[in-house]
């Protein structure tokens, strides 16, 4: 388990330091997951995480609600939402040629 923590972990943490990136992925939910990740993998990376001021709030939250909180699936949402219009103008644009 803690082998699937570490891999979701580090390919969350990929996509969000594209996010930071880009303006289309949302980083910052995306860096907490894998905070969160990576915690429940180490122990010793988990209390010094939660020792953090304003990363252990964050994810004391998460764990205990054990969902993100609704501004983010707001967030996740509205980028769907975008990536669906940027697709479907895009590929409009390509088969019109």
């Amino acid at each position: 388990m803690r082998i699937l923590f570490w891999a979701v972990g580090s390919i969350s943490f990929v996509f969000g330091i594209a996010g930071i990136l880009l303006p289309i992925i949302p980083g910052v939910p995306l860096l907490l997951f894998s905070l969160y990740c990576f915690s429940r993998a180490s122990e010793r990376f988990r209390v010094w995480v939660l020792s953090r001021p304003g990363m252990g709030a964050a994810i004391q939250k998460m764990e205990q609600k054990a969902r993100l909180a609704f501004p983010s699936w707001l967030d996740v949402l509205l980028v769907a939402i975008a990536l669906g219009f940027l697709l479907y103008f895009l590929l409009r644009w390509i088969w019109k040629g």
